[in-house]
């Protein structure tokens, strides 16, 4: 497993390894929380935020004026640059936003030049 700090968990491991199975049955598990979930490595979901990446950004600010929020973006290496976004969220909505992130290329992040947050 990756990095993990009071608002973030990171999962970086190889495809088909078990990573997003176990954190979506935790997500479905959260109680009184809003969950916006991104898939990128689903077609369309890729096409959304990559036409308009502040598009999470976006729907996050606006749930986490109703409340708490967790953030799932699974296979984040495919948009690098959201990871800045991110960090945006993170540090203007910490004690509301929880963020889950998987990747299953760390290479590919590094090599983006991507925030590892």
């Amino acid at each position: 497993m990756g990095g993990q700090d009071a608002h973030t968990t990171q999962s970086r491991c190889p495809h088909q390894t078990g990573k997003s199975t176990p954190l979506q049955e935790n997500v479905a598990a959260t109680e009184s929380r809003t969950t916006l979930r991104h898939g990128l490595n689903e077609t369309a979901t890729y096409e959304q935020i990559i036409r308009d990446p502040s598009r999470i950004f976006r729907a996050v600010e606006a749930a986490a004026e109703l409340g708490s929020v967790l953030l799932f973006i699974d296979e984040v290496q495919y948009v690098p640059q959201i990871l800045n976004d991110c960090q945006s969220i993170l540090d203007r909505y910490a004690e509301r936003v929880t963020v889950l992130l998987t990747s299953s290329s760390a290479r590919k992040l590094r090599g983006a030049g991507a925030n590892l947050l």
